[in-house]
Formats: structure tokens, sequence, C-alpha cells
């Protein structure tokens, strides 16, 4: 497992500004279906959603919310 503060202290050091994209959020601000990140079968993995944009103070490992499903991407080819 990684070190959690050095992960902090690279985020606070760049400075990332706007962490959750508003455009993404319905007006409740929940996730729009199509922007959800899914999470499966996540077996022998740890999780953590570590809340940069309020200074780790809402960090949570509840993965359910993640627990979904989205359609497949469709196959492009490039044909020439």
């Amino acid at each position: 497992m990684y070190p959690f503060i050095s992960l902090k202290k690279y985020i606070c050091i760049n400075k990332l500004h706007g962490i959750i994209d508003q455009q993404t959020l319905d007006p409740q601000g929940n996730t729009l279906i199509n922007k959800r990140i899914c999470i499966k079968n996540n077996k022998n993995q740890s999780f953590v959603n570590i809340d940069a944009e309020h200074d780790f103070k809402g960090m949570s490992r509840d993965i359910l919310k993640y627990d979904c499903t989205l359609e497949p991407i469709k196959l492009v080819r490039n044909e020439k």
C-alpha cells in the first residue's frame, strides 16, 4: 500500500483546482449517469475516495457508490 501522506503532499503542492467538474453533476449534486466511474470485481484491491477538494476531510472507503455498470464502449475501426 502506498503511503497516503505522500499523495496528500503531492496534491497540495500542485494546487489542483476544480477536483469535481460541476458540469458533470445534476441539479441535486449527483454525478450524471454518463459521467460516473464504475468499479466492479475489485477483489484483493483497496479503494479510497480521498476528497482532495475538501482537504481530505471527507475520505471514504465505501465503494458502493461506484458499484455500477456502464454501457460498453463501441469499437471504432480506422479503415484506410
